[in-house]
């Protein structure tokens, strides 16, 4: 298990087998990562490897930032309580998907 702060609060990093049900989703979905903000933990799958590793953890830890900041709250104003769920993860997919094409220096010049 591994451990973090973003603002302020600690979060945590843990490994479980791809059939666990920590695995499970708000929607009732198995997925590959979930991020559980009541105990402030993400969960990964074991068999997460290489550059899709490292993808689905930026996007968990976006759901980090969203709730250590309180932007979920700025969310749930903008969008109505049905697509909540969708709206939370276009915006961490984004963060995700095209952070780092973002944040790459050939962008910034």
């Amino acid at each position: 298990m591994q451990k973090f702060k973003m603002n302020g609060i600690e979060w945590f990093v843990t490994e479980v087998e791809s059939s666990s049900s920590l695995l499970i989703d708000r929607t009732g979905l198995r997925t590959v990562a979930v991020t559980d903000p009541s105990i402030h933990t993400i969960f990964l799958a074991d068999n997460l490897r290489g550059e899709f590793r490292q993808r689905v953890l930026v996007h968990e830890l976006c759901h980090c930032a969203l709730v250590s900041y309180g932007l979920i709250n700025d969310l749930h104003n903008f969008v109505p309580p049905e697509n909540w769920v969708f709206a939370e993860e276009w915006v961490c997919n984004l963060l995700a998907d095209y952070g780092h094409i973002i944040f790459e220096k050939e962008t910034l010049l």
